[in-house]
């Protein structure tokens, strides 16, 4: 069926005044809140658009007794919520951003920690590696707040269906890019002096490849398989999945042993006293000479002969006359403390 054009009155009828869809501009009535300023109607009032889901509002202007153009001067102020200033201006997709885009820069830092070997493989970097770090995190945050300032001065939502089709997503998937040229120049480099932490950076490195190049390979897809109008949903869709997965898979890797946190009953012995010491599971013995028993021995001399355990319960004595007995745990308190 050919469209047929319709009427000025014809389109003035879809729209019901009892649903506040029709403003009449004029003095005719009161709650127009417009006066006749030198021959010229100047209307000015407050509008509530209320709805449980998004939606396209349009705003239209006609005249259909006019027997030429219309002439029209307009000021529109949108507001979310006028009685609090951070709702005033910021909708809920914009705080979810600004806290999604937060989320994915400190996981990124922590990525890069891990990569560099912080807490793996040392127990702290050096100045000028945390300096470097510091300095490209830095320019990180800079360069993503001032991508995010441009696009809401210079953005045309007529014209940017979402933010990967503007400079400004070039932008930041340009740093994603250069979060990733980091983070596989930090695991190299600590894999080249710590080969035997190959099965944890190998899985790190390809898992977290493949969640920093995400965005780019997502919105390639997007642009040549997903409908305009659908486009922005998909991606963000897409996007918090992937963001979800990371950090689960993360905590699931890096979080094995079911006790973390708790020291059981007989673990004190196998616990290592050092962050960065082997476990006595894994330890042979020492032979007789080595650094290991020379320690053992330098204990016992520092403590008049005896053991670590006759130690800890003199200690315990000393604190509980009464006779009470102490656990592994209780002992292994009073030692260190």
């Amino acid at each position: 069926m050919a469209f047929q054009p319709q009427s000025c009155p014809q389109k003035e009828a879809v729209l019901s005044a009892a649903n506040g869809q029709i403003v009449n501009l004029t003095d005719r009535f009161e709650w127009s809140k417009c006066d006749i300023i030198n021959d010229v109607y100047r209307c000015k009032d407050k509008r509530r658009f209320k709805s449980a889901r998004e939606r396209w509002w349009f705003i239209a202007i006609s005249n259909c007794n006019a027997s030429k153009g219309l002439y029209l001067e307009y000021m529109l102020e949108l507001y979310n919520d006028d009685s609090n200033f951070w709702y005033k201006h910021f909708s809920a997709d914009e705080f979810c951003r600004i806290l999604s885009s937060s989320s994915t820069l400190v996981f990124l830092l922590l990525l890069i920690l891990v990569a560099k070997g912080y807490t793996v493989t040392r127990g702290r970097l050096k100045p000028s590696t945390s300096a470097k770090i510091g300095t490209f995190m830095t320019l990180y945050v800079v360069v993503y707040t001032a991508l995010f300032i441009y696009e809401r001065q210079y953005f045309d939502p007529g014209e940017v269906l979402y933010i990967y089709e503007s400079p400004a997503g070039y932008g930041i998937v340009a740093l994603r890019l250069v979060g990733w040229g980091w983070f596989v120049y930090a695991t190299v480099f600590t894999l080249l002096h710590y080969p035997e932490k190959t099965a944890f950076y190998t899985r790190l490195f390809l898992l977290y490849t493949v969640w920093l190049l995400s965005a780019p390979v997502i919105i390639l897809i997007a642009a040549f398989v997903v409908p305009k109008w659908m486009r922005e949903k998909v991606i963000n869709v897409v996007e918090l999945m992937v963001i979800f997965f990371a950090h689960i898979v993360f905590l699931v890797d890096v979080v094995q042993h079911p006790t973390i946190g708790v020291i059981s009953e007989n673990y004190i012995d196998r616990f290592p006293h050092h962050a960065y010491a082997p476990t006595e599971s894994l330890v042979a013995e020492p032979p007789a000479g080595s650094i290991a028993a020379v320690t053992a021995v330098d204990y016992a001399t520092l403590f008049g002969g005896a053991s670590r355990h006759e130690h800890e319960n003199n200690n315990w004595q000393q604190l509980h006359p009464s006779g009470e007995q102490a656990s592994q745990e209780e002992r292994y308190r009073v030692l260190i403390s």
